[in-house]
């Protein structure tokens, strides 16, 4: 409604609405899949946004839901945790996730 009543001086004073079109870029569904190095442990994320670690759930991220993730040791209690690129890493100890910090 907002969107479709207040002119933006931003917009040469017109409707957010006016300017918008839906984008022609169409996004897959479901990521395809990939092919891990040899070596890697695989674990897929659930439905609930968890692995299964040794009868443990471990909350990973919504945004890989159904995922397959490649983990690969890199000290005796933490895995670095892939999918096409470091997305974090796996405390075992700990059982606990702590995503990768973002490249600014």
């Amino acid at each position: 409604m907002f969107n479709n009543q207040r002119p933006h001086e931003g917009l040469d004073n017109q409707v957010p609405t006016s300017l918008y079109h839906p984008s022609s870029v169409r996004l897959p569904r479901k990521l395809p899949e990939f092919t891990y190095p040899k070596g890697l442990l695989l674990r897929r994320v659930n439905n609930s946004c968890d692995i299964i670690w040794h009868k443990n759930r471990i909350f990973i991220s919504e945004v890989f839901r159904f995922e397959e993730l490649g983990f690969e040791l890199i000290t005796p209690a933490v895995y670095r945790v892939f999918r096409d690129m470091a997305i974090g890493e796996l405390n075992v100890e700990e059982l606990r996730f702590r995503a990768a910090r973002r490249a600014v």
